[in-house]
């Protein structure tokens, strides 16, 4: 009998170990909620690239496809990073709650096993040696019972008692058969602990019934249990969130970043990029380093590019389509003013080495003039610049800028009625601001080149050179100005490129140029030109030749703003505030008479 009781204790561990692996087995519905959650974000995805595509193809996506606002999205690499991470993380955590129960050793109560044996014993004593064993049954009983008391803390009887029934042939005999019926009712089949043991005594079975109440620990399990599984939640939710903050902050943060600088590259190429430096961006790291090489490679493009080219590369970079730098180009009017050293060679022979930071200080001043005054830099070409100011064909249709040239004809008689004061009241037309910030521009370009030697910074021995080649030497250019239409684009081929301008007109603002020498003037501009000045800049201007040029069959008109470089502005403004207090002396003189 004790061998089968033995055997009977060891399938209960077995059994509790069994119950454990199963009572895990409720942790795998996290994994299918994590699977909906993701099934779910899958179809939010799909939804998502089906409107992009539809957007690109040129189709706005239908009320029946509209989605919800547009949060702000974390990029696709994010979403598949924070999906693996917690499929691993799950898949951890299950493993370790699988591995750790196997792995321990557990020690099992065999108490009960020895009450059965100790009572079935002395009840197959008796049925075998007579009476002689009855009191000692007796006391075993007694003893059962005594034990299955449950206890409080301080080793009190409750009352209550684990031994729920005993039954076996020799109670029969003493009647002292025991059923806590009521209680049994009361609990689950899983809360009582069956056990019988029997033996055969003269070819009659005597068998021995015990049921012990197992309600305590089957509580502490269970709450145990709940334990565990909250645990495993926290656990699973924090390691989820912390890896992923890790890669979010690695990776993700300065890839979104990337993509957002990218984006506005290819949005709007001019603008310069705002610097950042956000706690995103770990010193050293390779993320990093991308992100400041791409706000390079845009900051070179803009620099390289120009306005002119600034749709080539909003184009590429927009388009999924391999590189295509040759875009078709685009009609626009245009102011065109073309400027250039003087006596270049002659400086270059002088100056060597130095004549790089020369022309450069020069483009300097040139470009950030041009600039401020609504313009573009749009090529170098050694000595000379190319400058534009764009109309903008939203404000300034070519049919106003026609009209207003056509007004002008200096051998058509003027309509009598026409008064020469300017009509102060009379909105000034977009294209007449730009022609004046046009020719302001220039009109600075010339006297802010003519400074002072020491703004150059030339090397010793170089001015040395220049000033013997050219005594008392100063930085003179010339410049034309005119307006017309061009085809804005990208010429040359797949190996170089130049976005810039094509037209006759561009290179009449070059001729311009080279006529200032001819005309011995520093400016000259054409007759569509001066047309779209206001009349307070024309009535500064001077008409200066009526003549035909080469390859032209209508003749043209010149003229030019009359500056004198060399005038001495020290000296004049102080002439200026004499005067001005001379005024000032004489009017109050005059007030102080009529108080008398």
């Amino acid at each position: 009998g004790s061998i089968r009781a033995g055997r009977a204790s060891r399938a209960g561990a077995r059994a509790g170990r069994v119950v454990r692996v199963i009572r895990l087995v409720r942790l795998f519905r996290v994994v299918k909620v994590y699977k909906y959650l993701k099934e779910s974000r899958k179809r939010a995805d799909e939804q998502r690239k089906l409107e992009e595509d539809m957007l690109r193809k040129g189709l706005t996506p239908g009320p029946e496809m509209a989605a919800e606002p547009e949060k702000d999205q974390g990029s696709r690499v994010g979403a598949a990073l924070s999906d693996l991470t917690t499929r691993r993380v799950i898949v951890g955590v299950l493993v370790m709650l699988i591995c750790i129960p196997l792995l321990m050793y557990a020690d099992f109560d065999s108490s009960e096993d020895f009450k059965l044996e100790m009572v079935h014993g002395y009840s197959t004593a008796w049925a075998r040696n007579g009476d002689d064993y009855a009191e000692a049954y007796r006391m075993s009983v007694e003893r059962l019972v005594d034990a299955s008391q449950v206890l409080d803390e301080d080793d009190q009887p409750t009352g209550e008692s684990l031994l729920l029934y005993l039954c076996s042939n020799g109670t029969l005999i003493t009647g002292a058969c025991i059923n806590q019926a009521d209680v049994i009712e009361d609990l689950r089949t899983t809360e009582i602990n069956k056990m019988r043991a029997e033996a055969l005594v003269r070819g009659a079975t005597y068998s021995t019934e015990l049921w012990f109440s197992k309600k305590h620990v089957e509580e502490e399990t269970a709450v145990w249990s709940i334990i565990l599984t909250t645990f495993v939640i926290i656990v699973l939710g924090t390691a989820s969130m912390l890896f992923s903050r890790d890669a979010q902050t690695l990776v993700l943060a300065p890839v979104e970043k990337m993509v957002k600088v990218v984006t506005m590259i290819s949005q709007n190429p001019l603008a310069p990029l705002e610097a950042d430096n956000s706690k995103d961006f770990k010193e050293g790291m390779e993320t990093t380093l991308l992100l400041g090489t791409i706000k390079k490679i845009g900051g070179l493009l803009r620099v390289g590019f120009g306005e002119a080219g600034a749709a080539i590369i909003a184009g590429n970079l927009n388009e999924s389509a391999e590189l295509n730098p040759l875009a078709p180009g685009k009609h626009v009017n245009a102011i065109f003013g073309f400027c250039d050293i003087r006596k270049f060679t002659d400086t270059t022979e002088c100056l060597q080495q130095e004549v790089m930071l020369f022309v450069n200080r020069i483009a300097d001043v040139v470009h950030g003039l041009v600039v401020q005054g609504g313009g573009a830099a749009n090529k170098n070409i050694g000595d000379a610049f190319l400058l534009t100011w764009k109309f903008d064909p939203e404000v300034v249709t070519e049919a106003d800028l026609m009209d207003a040239t056509a007004l002008l004809d200096p051998w058509k008689p003027k309509p009598e009625d026409e008064t020469v004061t300017p009509d102060m009241k009379a909105p000034v037309p977009p294209y007449t601001e730009l022609a004046d910030r046009a020719l302001i521009s220039f009109l600075k370009c010339m006297s802010e080149s003519g400074r002072t030697s020491e703004y150059y910074k030339f090397s010793k021995k170089a001015a040395e050179r220049l000033y013997t080649a050219m005594p008392g030497y100063k930085v003179r250019m010339g410049f034309g100005l005119t307006w017309g239409w061009a085809i804005e684009g990208a010429i040359g081929s797949d190996k170089k490129i130049d976005a810039s301008y094509l037209s006759p007109h561009v290179k009449m603002s070059e001729r311009l140029e080279g006529g200032t020498k001819l005309y011995g003037v520093p400016l000259l501009m054409t007759g569509e030109f001066f047309a779209l000045l206001s009349p307070t800049a024309k009535a500064l201007c001077r008409h200066v030749d009526h003549t035909t040029v080469a390859s032209q069959t209508e003749p043209l008109d010149l003229y030019t703003y009359d500056c004198d470089l060399t005038a001495d502005f020290e000296a004049a403004k102080l002439e200026l505030t004499a005067q001005r207090r001379r005024v000032w002396m004489r009017n109050h003189r005059h007030h102080h008479h009529h108080h008398h």
